[in-house]
């Protein structure tokens, strides 16, 4: 007695088989083309200027300010502690700056949200200002002006955790 084994049935490749592929793949394709555009349109523009023209017209007073800059040669250090910013500017013989106008641009690097200009007053050889900053990265552009012109410019990158850098 022979037993006949069934063949094995082979199934066929049809453009019903080939359309379900394709419209999973592109499927997928723009899934995440949508998720990326969800997520960029929701973090920081990349834009510096408002008005590129108006920026582009600052640029010769941007470089006299950079010249002044480079030939006072001063250094200054940041530090932020429970709620407490602290600039301090010296020249290089490390005496203390005063008498300076401080404006400290406080911003996150990814989004435009949380940005504030704060203005830091001078407290015993330092420049100082209470903010709230949330865990994280920040930046914070200094900008300091002697008798309307500014003199100093300095961005610091810090990351505070538990009310620290």
């Amino acid at each position: 007695m022979t037993i006949q084994t069934p063949e094995p049935r082979v199934r066929e490749f049809t453009g019903r088989h080939m359309l379900i592929i394709l419209i999973c793949f592109f499927g997928v394709i723009t899934a995440m083309n949508l998720t990326f555009a969800w997520f960029a349109l929701g973090s920081w523009p990349g834009l510096l200027e408002q008005n590129g023209y108006q920026g582009s017209q600052s640029y010769n007073s941007q470089i006299a300010e950079s010249r002044v800059q480079r030939e006072l040669r001063w250094r200054s250090e940041i530090s932020f502690s429970n709620g407490n910013l602290e600039l301090i500017i010296k020249t290089p013989d490390g005496v203390t700056v005063s008498d300076l106008e401080i404006v400290a641009a406080v911003g996150r690097p990814t989004h435009e949200l949380e940005n504030s200009d704060i203005l830091l007053a001078e407290t015993d050889g330092a420049y100082a200002t209470t903010i709230m900053l949330e865990e994280g990265q920040w930046v914070i552009a200094i900008r300091a002006s002697l008798e309307g012109n500014v003199v100093y410019r300095r961005n610091f990158r810090i990351r505070v955790r538990d009310g620290a850098v």
